[in-house]
């Protein structure tokens, strides 16, 4: 191995612990595995024997920086190492490679971090309908980043796992939003003790919580006092639709934060959404309530509310759509959560690499088919402009 340049991603992987059984048939060192599979996943690769078969057609190059004592490993071999390695070790060794792409991208001052889960629905076993693995992940929705993840087992709620999953976050001045799905005390004091801020969606399983807050905003407004309250409006046209958006804010009254476990709200906030359908002039209107440990700052909870479904629209569209997700095919859980986090990990990469005229899909081609590109994203998280 002939090493050329000083790669961080690989010297952090090389971090995590190896749980293969050590034999004498172990040919291949963990970190090898791992950095393959993600390369191939860069560059297009959707199953294990795809990624042997691109990674064979480039093993000269992979052999110039990467220790393949015999060569490229088999599917089955990546297959047996995805089913053993632990996913949060591999996130606990990339801490530092996050946090350090995390400010290289510029992170506004309060990071925003998105949680919201998703279902690996190839994951399935037995009839329709059967239970599918959930991947609770947090997104940096300014970097474009995976924080973490963890999965939840079927049949298991994925408000199960939030807690586990904001352990392993370093939330200090951060504000994290949540669906209503997260909507619970227990999980907005486990954010305030990190040092965080919750902006958390507020529905019906929250009954008691949704009725006092929606009856201080009906109340305000039938007094002509809601007008008075700090707002901040934003309008939006586009796909046939024009959209304004009105976010309403109000320090949270005694009564709510009297509420057992929710000492911590201060503001509490009020969003309503006219849409109108541009061809038929039709108008609809939606209204959302949400509650926030976070000053009573209309503008900020209108961008951190809106920021909030970049997790749904920059990754789990574009996993389904450009890594196509949900027909991955990996019955074994660890296995599949591994290739889960190997998935976002490269969509997190690929987010700092697209240039202004370029899609995630043009961006994978141009990796496949230049492996110096390939190798300048793994040193830099970044590529040449093109």
């Amino acid at each position: 191995m002939a090493r050329t340049k000083r790669i961080p991603l690989v010297e952090y992987l090389s971090r995590v612990p190896d749980r293969r059984r050590q034999c004498a048939n172990l040919r291949h060192p963990l970190v090898s595995v791992l950095v393959l599979a993600l390369c191939g996943i860069l560059c297009g690769a959707r199953s294990f024997r795809a990624i042997e078969a691109f990674c064979r057609k480039n093993e000269e190059f992979y052999r110039e920086w990467l220790d393949l004592p015999h060569g490229i490993p088999s599917h089955d071999t990546f297959a047996r190492a995805f089913q053993v390695v632990d996913p949060e070790e591999v996130i606990g060794a990339l801490t530092e490679w996050l946090s350090d792409l995390r400010a290289r991208r510029g992170e506004g001052a309060r990071p925003l971090v998105a949680i919201d889960g998703k279902a690996l629905r190839g994951t399935q076993r037995g009839r329709s309908g059967g239970a599918v693995l959930q991947v609770v992940t947090a997104w940096a929705t300014e970097a474009g980043l995976v924080l973490a993840q963890v999965g939840s087992e079927p049949d298991t709620n994925e408000t199960a796992v939030i807690p586990h999953l904001i352990d392993l976050l370093e939330l200090k001045g951060a504000i994290v939003t949540i669906d209503a799905a997260g909507c619970h005390a227990h999980i907005a004091e486990a954010i305030v003790a990190k040092g965080g801020d919750y902006v958390l969606a507020l529905k019906g399983n929250q009954p008691t919580l949704h009725q006092k807050v929606q009856d201080y905003f009906v109340a305000m407004g039938e007094s002509g006092e809601l007008s008075r309250l700090p707002s901040y409006s934003e309008e939006e046209r586009g796909h046939g639709r024009q959209e304004t958006r009105c976010t309403t804010v109000a320090p949270a009254p005694a009564e709510i934060r009297a509420l057992p476990g929710w000492e911590s709200i201060r503001t509490i906030v009020l969003v309503t959404t006219e849409t109108i359908h541009l061809s038929s002039g039709r108008r609809t209107e939606q209204v959302r309530y949400y509650v926030s440990s976070a000053e009573p700052d209309a503008e900020l909870h209108a961008k951190v509310i809106r920021n909030h479904w970049s997790i749904e629209n920059q990754l789990h569209w574009v996993l389904d759509v450009s890594f196509r997700e949900d027909q991955m095919r990996i019955r074994h859980l660890v296995s599949a959560q591994n290739m889960a986090l190997v998935h976002r990990l490269a969509l997190s990469l690929l987010r700092g690499a697209i240039g202004p005229e370029e899609s995630i899909d043009s961006v994978r081609l141009r990796l496949a088919s230049n492996p110096n590109d390939l190798l300048e994203l793994l040193c830099t998280g970044s590529l040449p402009t093109i």
